[in-house]
């Protein structure tokens, strides 16, 4: 199964993929340091989620990827963290070298395994950010809680997706994994400031 060889592929990179989330997770991140957190985020999901989106081919393969753009969370949070409209149009993103090759959907599906599974451990995150700066119910942590009680049917949704892509186009096996791989390198380079 896809799924599968993926993990097996990605787990070198699933600890030091937290590191940038010690001191939220340790309850110890000042206000200060999360709006890094949430900038430097941008600067990452928003150029590529235009990336992803850019592809013909998600109408035709019937899944609704306007449903998981996440930078617009990140846009919300930091809004409600009072960084202004100048801040965040002068934030620095990503250029094209530093995010992964996305030309076809196997690329982009193994770019979103990433980004989707990241919602899990958002949830995890999302609580701890609640407890330490005591935000609104769905206010300040929107990104890590992008999809609240739906985390589980939506990361099944997309599981169910690139598995039945897999099964119908089992050559770009290989693709997708790789492009999974390249996602976690290039993210973990462009959050290795927040260390």
């Amino acid at each position: 199964m896809i799924l599968t060889k993926i993990r097996e592929k990605t787990m070198v990179y699933h600890d030091d993929f937290t590191g940038w989330a010690n001191k939220i997770l340790d309850g110890t991140a000042n206000h200060d340091e999360y709006k890094n957190v949430l900038k430097r985020f941008y600067g990452f999901y928003q150029p590529l989620e235009n990336k992803i989106s850019s592809l013909e081919d998600w109408s035709s393969n019937d899944f609704n990827l306007k449903n998981r753009d996440k930078s617009a969370f990140l846009l919300e949070d930091m809004k409600y963290l009072n960084i202004s409209d100048q801040e965040i149009s002068a934030l620095e993103v990503c250029d094209q070298s530093q995010l992964p090759d996305i030309n076809n959907m196997a690329q982009a599906l193994g770019c979103m395994y990433v980004l989707e599974g990241a919602t899990l451990g958002g949830q995890i995150v999302s609580k701890k950010l609640n407890e330490i700066f005591g935000f609104e119910q769905g206010k300040g942590s929107s990104f890590f809680n992008s999809y609240g009680t739906n985390v589980r049917p939506m990361w099944k949704e997309f599981g169910d997706f690139i598995n039945n892509y897999s099964e119908k186009n089992k050559d770009n096996d290989n693709e997708i994994v790789n492009s999974s791989d390249q996602t976690y390198h290039k993210f973990n380079n462009w959050l290795s400031v927040l260390r």
